[in-house]
């Protein structure tokens, strides 16, 4: 296993999004997968029926449970909204970035990411650090 990373998402039911994916394609890259949910979705893949969101206080104790045993070596937090598309495109670049760099760290896939990202219209903490530089980032992986 190259590291443990905390993932802090939606679940999809469907598996194709949210948690499940996430957890899916870490695994495929060697890293141990821990999770915390913030919401459980009903949906498939013609869409969501239903969503409930879990009180603060339940993720947050899901949070300590796993932090206080397993630690992680990172934290990954993926927002309800976007990440059926978001998660796969970004899962794409990162497997290119550790097929160019298989000795990259979490933390430093993610810097990678933030730093070769275009950025949005929206406020940083309303959209994370921009659009997606796929290309950008695996070139940044490269080094120089």
């Amino acid at each position: 296993m190259k590291g443990r990373v905390l993932i802090v998402a939606g679940s999809d039911s469907g598996g194709g999004a949210g948690i499940q994916a996430d957890l899916k394609t870490f695994a495929a890259h060697g890293v141990y997968g821990l999770s915390a949910i913030t919401a459980v979705t009903a949906q498939n893949t013609l869409g969501v029926t239903a969503v409930e969101t879990l009180s603060a206080d339940l993720v947050t104790a899901q949070i300590e449970a796993v932090m206080s045993d397993l630690g992680a070596d990172a934290a990954y937090y993926t927002a309800a909204s976007g990440t059926s598309m978001a998660t796969p495109h970004v899962s794409g670049a990162v497997a290119l970035m550790l097929q160019a760099n298989p000795g990259l760290t979490p933390d430093a896939v993610k810097s990678l990411l933030q730093s070769s990202a275009r950025p949005m219209a929206y406020g940083r903490h309303e959209a994370g650090a921009g659009y997606l530089d796929a290309y950008g980032a695996v070139r940044a992986a490269q080094g120089p």
